[in-house]
This record gives C-alpha cells, structure tokens and sequence, in this order.
C-alpha cells in the first residue's frame, strides 16, 4: 500500500519495517508490556466487580435505579481524555491513575449487561414462587444463572475497554506502559517502533479478549452463543 500510493515509508512504515522495529526493541517492549498488562488486569478486575455489584443493586433496588442511573449514564458520557488529566491530578502518575480510569470505563458495559440478564420472565417467577423459593433461591438459580452469559459478554466487551483506558492514561500522564512508550517513540520521531509499540498493545488486547471467551467456554459448558 506504501508504495502503489505513493506515501513515505518514514510516516507510514511498511510491515518489515514494524517486525524489525519489534525484535530490535523487544526487551523494550516487553518490559513496558508488562506494566500495562498489570494495571489492565487490575483495572478491569476492579471495573468487572463494581459492574456486576452495581447491577444486581440497581436491579432489585427501584429507587436506587431511578437515581443513581441518571448520574452513572452523565459520568459515562464524559470525554475520558477530558478527564484523564483530572485523574492524574487526584491519583497521581502511578499504576493508581491507570486502574481508576479503566475500571471507570469497564464497569458501565458489565453493569448494563447483568441488569439485563437478571431480568427474567414473570412466568419462571411465578413458577419459582409455587415451588415455595425465596427471593434468595430465585436469585442464585434462576437469575444469576440467567445473568451469567450476559455477565460474560459485558465482562468481553470490558477486555477492550481496560486496554484503551490504560493507553489513555498512559498518555497523558505516565511513567511507563506501551501508552507511554508510544508518546517517546512519537516525540523522536521513531515511527516504526511507535507502529510496533501499537501491534504488541493490540496483540495483548486480542489475547486477553480471547482468554475470556475460553474462560466462558469453561465455565457456561450449557450455554452456547448463536
């Protein structure tokens, strides 16, 4: 493509270019691999578990629904570059900035998702309600079970999002990660090894986003997406 449109292998370099840039800067790579794998995972454990409480409460509290819902929907409207800075200066430059913004954009997704998948149809409660089970009982194993596949599929949906909020923060204020990385490799005009910084980031991603669809496959043997 480089070269039947004529652009300069120096602004756009070609795949040789980025493999070379990758081996030749791989310990680099790996070492800020590692940082930014550490602070997803955490970010995303943290966004995933507040999701799913948040959801089970919203769903069975009304009121709590009608006025938190509100507010949850105005925060994740927000720019998350306009407030980044914001949680640099809160949280400081530290591992602490990169998991608040990243749980803060993973939790919504898993949130929405458990709330639709606690919903359940009156029939298979009325049905659990002749068998004699408590709210308790129908919660564990109908709705939870019911929830679960969607639980997942907000949980996936997360993977992703965990790895942008990381590189967000990692560019506007951090001290390592592939995020930061790319900010070096951009202000000295190293483009191949920002362009083999970007694969190694995206790879992580697509790995992490497969790990979970493994972990689903696992655990929900009885569930299969169409």
């Amino acid at each position: 493509m480089v070269n039947l449109m004529d652009i300069s292998s120096w602004t756009l370099p070609s795949p040789t270019d980025i493999f070379f840039a990758i081996v030749s800067q791989k310990n680099v790579l790996i070492k800020h691999c590692i940082a930014s794998f550490v602070a997803v995972i955490e970010g995303f454990i943290v966004g995933g578990f507040v999701g799913i409480m948040l959801g089970i409460m919203l769903m069975y509290y009304e009121v709590l629904n009608k006025s938190l819902m509100p507010i949850l929907v105005f925060l994740q409207t927000m720019p998350k570059v306009a407030i980044a800075p914001l949680i640099m200066v809160w949280f400081g430059l530290g591992d602490l900035s990169k998991v608040v913004l990243a749980s803060t954009i993973v939790f919504f997704s898993v949130m929405i998702n458990t709330m639709d998948g606690l919903r359940i149809r009156p029939e298979y409660y009325d049905l659990a309600r002749v068998y004699k089970a408590n709210d308790w009982q129908i919660m564990l194993r109908i709705r939870l079970r019911n929830a679960l596949p969607n639980i997942f599929t907000g949980l996936r949906i997360g993977t992703t999002l965990a790895v942008i909020g990381v590189t967000v923060a990692e560019f506007v204020g951090s001290q390592d990660g592939l995020g930061h990385l790319m900010v070096l490799y951009q202000a000295y005009m190293k483009i191949p090894e920002m362009f083999a910084a970007i694969v190694v980031l995206s790879i992580f991603g697509y790995i992490f986003y497969e790990l979970l669809k493994f972990i689903e496959k696992i655990l929900l043997p009885w569930y299969r997406e169409e």
